[in-house]
């Protein structure tokens, strides 16, 4: 398992506990499905930071698209969990 950083995770550490690649990471970063919560550079590439929340989402969000989940059904779920204040 790749070490955290003391402020995250990089986004190769992120690909490497997900199992998503870059180009799935950057699309749902893009489209707003996933952001880095722990800090955010502009464009694609590694200079983004990610929580462990964030891997666990992104973790699920690959398991459900290899099930043959829809994007857009994963899309509605995540923003309805994230959108509610229980789960902080």
């Amino acid at each position: 398992m790749a070490e955290i950083t003391p402020f995250g995770l990089t986004t190769p550490q992120l690909l490497a506990q997900t199992g998503a690649t870059l180009k799935q990471v950057d699309y749902w970063r893009r489209t707003h499905l996933i952001t880095p919560s722990v800090s955010h550079a502009p464009g694609s590439g590694h200079n983004h930071l990610w929580s462990t929340h964030d891997a666990r989402t992104i973790r699920a969000v690959v398991m459900l698209r290899h099930a043959g989940v829809a994007l857009e059904t994963i899309r509605r779920h995540v923003a309805s969990i994230l959108a509610d204040p229980e789960l902080d």
